[in-house]
């Protein structure tokens, strides 16, 4: 099977009784749309692709460029994932943060590999599709408006991207909604919290206790020398002990 390219990854595949319609529609009437690729990666047809090899159809497959659709493959693969499939808002806004993700990664493997390719004269590189260094509020709004939801849902699918990413994968199936995964995704948070504070905890008491020992056992030497007879400096040890040590430890 061939390789996936980065910018398709963030949509959910067919399954169950959708993905078997797919494979019984394509058995009886052919493949009507061939695989599109990037880079030689599935740009578009990843559930094509796979039904093709569950029953035994040949693929066909046409290079994205090929097209001459007068658009990125950004805008393709959102068109052909999102603006033509009935999604919920919170679904639109998981897959919206995903796509972003995958966007940014797909132009930074694009820059590197102009870099590979380009003049080795000492220029500044510069890469006609590798979007500019945007703030992170002006990313949110213009991600937003690509989902066309609001920027508290972006900021919603954003955080669960980072703290809980399977159940943002739920929110892109229509599983879950953004509020109800936030909420399945804050006790697990709270535990952990809980857990590293309650080790904090444990660890202070175990360096008090330690230090306890060590000082109680540092003041014992201390008497000890003083039972020496002639062993000068006993008596200022054993006060010393007591003052800096013994009283900060109890």
């Amino acid at each position: 099977m061939r390789e996936i390219h980065k910018l398709a990854e963030p949509f959910p595949l067919l399954e169950g009784k959708e993905f078997d319609d797919l494979c019984k529609d394509i058995g009886e009437h052919g493949l009507q749309e061939a695989i599109v690729v990037l880079d030689g990666k599935v740009l578009d047809g990843r559930n094509r692709l796979r039904a093709c090899e569950r029953i035994g159809v040949e693929p066909q497959f046409v290079d994205f460029a090929e097209l001459e659709l007068g658009c990125t493959p950004e805008e393709y693969v959102w068109a052909k994932n999102v603006l033509r499939r009935h999604l919920s808002a919170d679904q639109r806004a998981a897959l919206a943060v995903s796509h972003a993700q995958a966007a940014k990664a797909a132009a930074k493997e694009r820059q590197i590999a102009a870099l590979k390719k380009g003049p080795k004269k000492a220029v500044k590189p510069v890469v006609a599709d590798s979007p500019p260094r945007e703030k992170t509020g002006k990313t949110r709004t213009k991600v937003a408006r690509q989902a066309k939801v609001s920027e508290h849902k972006i900021r919603q699918a954003e955080k669960l991207q980072k703290t809980a990413p399977e159940a943002l994968e739920e929110v892109k199936l229509g599983n879950l909604t953004l509020t109800e995964a936030s909420k399945k995704a804050e006790p697990a948070s709270e535990s952990g919290a809980g857990a590293s504070e309650m080790s904090l905890t444990e660890l202070r008491k175990q360096v008090r206790a330690a230090s306890r020992s060590y000082v109680r056992s540092a003041a014992t030497l201390a008497r000890e020398a003083m039972k020496v007879k002639g062993r000068k400096g006993s008596g200022q040890l054993l006060e010393y002990f007591v003052k800096n040590h013994l009283s900060r430890a109890e």
